[in-house]
């Protein structure tokens, strides 16, 4: 009898452990926490259960969730799920609504969820940062711009091929895809070739408000590899040219000190310059007319980590500060419409056939680093930045845009950076952004090639 006892007391135990229940946290972000009116929650689970058992306890309990459901992003442990992960006690699940506003087909579109960007290779057409006044003399408008990466010269050479829709007395660089010393270097080299030597460049931040190269390598160890990481790759040199000066951010100030209600800000970079104007003189976001920038990602995947845009995860504290602005109106070209501008071996050529300096320096660009179409005919960059600078020229390429309010999230972790709905009690006053959703390629591709191998 006591042998039979032995004999089944194991078995029982083990019965017990397969059914003792689980414990779970449960984290609520943007609307959802309104929905439940937490932001995390702790619940108790049978053994073998799922995420799907987590949205089946809070369809049961929180009335108007249901509708919800079908669209979330999912993660366990920060890393992204579906509903049939499995749980283990202890596991942390995080719940992120869909980003909320706008109307029409992409509204309830999730957060990326897998990395499949392309790795962008440093290029001398597609990766300095900069920003640069831009005066429409037709309206007396005038546009600062913050450019940043891939094809910042591209943008750049756009904008000074077009004197009768702008003029641009000076350009502001940011550190991103390259420091600020190397940046600026190359935008004289632009000015050079375009023979406009008399437009000034200034830089400003040195480095972004909070994030560092460190962060960004730990980050990599403990997440996975980064897509890609800007001058957090290399080590700041000197450069052999200067800037004409060091007060971007000033100069930024006084321009929109100058001119209220009339600035355009071109933001196709990290928006460290931007922020610090903003935080060093607060009214000057309502003298602003609007900001266009080139950051960010809604319903796709990043481009520098899985769950975030380049620009925004280079410096997330400045992207955020922006975000809540009070700026009257800020048009963003996520990389959600940037996908849907490829450019391909068949354009390149198109460009290229041309021969003058800033087309054979663009062959070297896209033709030998980033994407390489001289070694890998079958590789795929994109506009990017260029389609804000065409914005400027002819915004009726856009065929399809939408509002919503817009954050970024800045704790430091596996979505840092990633652009996540507004809880707008926590910013009251900020405006909401009208994302562009879609576009007629054919027709900003004509602006692109036309300013790009136009004879100077």
């Amino acid at each position: 009898m006591a042998g039979a006892m032995t004999r089944i007391l194991p078995l029982a135990l083990n019965w017990q452990l397969a059914t003792a229940p689980m414990r779970v946290r449960v984290l609520f972000f943007g609307m959802l926490k309104d929905l439940t009116g937490k932001a995390s929650d702790s619940i108790e689970l049978p053994a073998g259960a799922s995420v799907r058992d987590v949205l089946s306890h809070y369809e049961a309990q929180v009335p108007g969730l249901k509708q919800s459901l079908s669209s979330l992003a999912l993660a366990v442990n920060q890393q992204y799920a579906n509903p049939e992960t499995k749980l283990k006690d202890g596991d942390e699940i995080a719940l992120l609504p869909p980003v909320s506003g706008g109307s029409g087909k992409g509204a309830g579109e999730t957060p990326a969820r897998a990395p499949e960007p392309a790795r962008r290779e440093r290029s001398e057409l597609k990766v300095r940062h900069y920003a640069s006044i831009v005066r429409a003399p037709i309206d007396t408008r005038q546009v600062l711009a913050s450019l940043k990466r891939g094809d910042d010269g591209a943008a750049l050479v756009m904008l000074l091929r077009s004197p009768s829709q702008v003029t641009i007395p000076g350009i502001t660089v940011v550190p991103g895809n390259v420091w600020p010393a190397q940046g600026a270097e190359y935008m004289l080299h632009i000015l050079d070739l375009l023979k406009h030597p008399q437009i000034p460049v200034y830089t400003g931040a040195q480095a972004p408000l909070l994030h560092t190269a460190a962060m960004a390598h730990e980050s990599e160890r403990r997440w996975g590899k980064l897509e890609f990481m800007g001058a957090f790759a290399e080590e700041a040199k000197p450069a052999g040219r200067r800037p004409h000066n060091e007060g971007a951010v000033q100069f930024l100030i006084s321009e929109i000190e100058r001119h209220p209600g009339e600035l355009t800000i071109l933001a196709i970079g990290p928006m460290t310059n931007i922020a610090l104007a903003l935080r060093l003189k607060p009214e000057i976001e309502t003298r602003i007319k609007r900001i266009v920038f080139m950051g960010g990602n809604v319903g796709v995947p990043g481009n520098a980590s899985a769950s975030a845009e380049f620009n925004f995860w280079f410096d997330p504290e400045a992207a955020r500060i922006v975000m809540r602005s009070r700026i009257p109106q800020k048009v963003m070209f996520a990389l959600d419409i940037c996908n849907t501008a490829p450019i391909r071996k068949a354009e390149f050529d198109q460009i290229t056939a041309v021969h003058t300096p800033i087309t054979d320096l663009f062959r070297e660009d896209l033709g030998n680093r980033y994407p390489g179409f001289l070694h890998n005919p079958g590789a795929t960059g994109y506009m990017w930045d260029s389609l804000a600078a065409a914005y400027l020229l002819d915004p009726g390429f856009v065929t399809k845009s939408e509002i919503r309010y817009l954050d970024v999230l800045t704790a430091w972790g596996r979505f840092y950076g990633s652009t996540v709905p507004l809880d707008r009690r926590t910013a009251p006053d900020a405006t909401p952004v009208t994302m562009m959703r879609t576009l007629d390629f054919n027709r900003v591709f004509a602006i692109y090639k036309d300013k790009l191998t136009r004879q100077d």
